[in-house]
This record gives C-alpha cells, sequence and structure tokens, in this order.
C-alpha cells in the first residue's frame, strides 16, 4: 500500500506542479513513467547478469522454456498499459476534483503490487511457465480494468 500510494502521490504532485492538464500530455507522462521503470529493470538485469559472469543457466526442457520466452515483452506492454492508466486517474481525480477515480487507482495500483510480493514471498514458482503466464493475465487485466476505468470517469 505505502508503494502505491508513495507513487501515485508523486505522479500527482508531477502533475500538478507541472500544470499537466491535457489527456495526451498525461498519456506521456504515464509512457515515461513505464519506460523509466523498465529502464532500472532491465539495466539490473544486465549488471546481474555481468556479475555472474554472463552464464546462461542451462535450462531442461527448451520447449517450456520458449514458451516463456516472450513474457517480459507481454508483462512490459501491459505494465506500460497500468502506467497510463493510473496517472490518467490520478489526473481526473485532480482535474475534476474527485476521490474516487483516485480510490479506485490506488486499489489497482496496491492489488498487483500487493499480489506480485505475496506470491514471490510465499515462493510461487515464477520459472514454470503456465504459472507465469497466469500471473501475467491477472496483472494484464488490472491494466485493462484501469484503462476502462478511466474511460469511464474520462467520459461520465
Amino acid at each position: 500500500l505505502w508503494s502505491s500510494v508513495s507513487e501515485l502521490l508523486f505522479a500527482a504532485l508531477f502533475l500538478w506542479k507541472f500544470e499537466i492538464w491535457s489527456p495526451s500530455e498525461v498519456v506521456l507522462f504515464g509512457l515515461g513513467a513505464g519506460v523509466a521503470e523498465m529502464l532500472v529493470i532491465t539495466l539490473s538485469i544486465l549488471f546481474e547478469s555481468i556479475k555472474k559472469g554472463g552464464e546462461k543457466e542451462k535450462k531442461e526442457d527448451e520447449t517450456e522454456w520458449q514458451y516463456g520466452y516472450w513474457h517480459t515483452v507481454y508483462e512490459r506492454f501491459f505494465a506500460m498499459v497500468g502506467h497510463v492508466g493510473s496517472r490518467f486517474l490520478i489526473w481526473i481525480g485532480i482535474v475534476q476534483a474527485e476521490i474516487l477515480p483516485v480510490i479506485f487507482c490506488v486499489m489497482t495500483f496496491t492489488l498487483v503490487d500487493g499480489v506480485a510480493a505475496y506470491l514471490q514471498e510465499t515462493g510461487y514458482d515464477f520459472e514454470n511457465p503456465k504459472k507465469l503466464f497466469r500471473f501475467l493475465h491477472f496483472n494484464a487485466a488490472i491494466s485493462i480494468l484501469e484503462i476502462i476505468l478511466c474511460l469511464i470517469f474520462f467520459y461520465y
């Protein structure tokens, strides 16, 4: 919850301070947040690989590995959608002076972060492609829900 509130509070302050008032600017802001996160994740993976000496783990079943190969592209795409959706909901809350879009934003953001943290803490098998894609589909569904909420709050 604190992770969500702090990141979204920073986003709200950024939107307010830099007077981002058009929908297209909000979309670009969300895309920028998604790209920044992608760079941090990519660089951490790269540095971890360098630290290990570039060694690759041998996968026992190449078919299973190829099934999960595109998971990063899939996950980053829907993370980007989620970043845009969350920033848009915050923006709608500011522009329309409504609390409900902000509440939904914090709920969906916390849900994604909370489920990921819970599964990691309980030893969820992210190496199993089928289980990984269940988790990714859940995140994708939440990201799509955020966009639907944006459309509902923006147009009604």
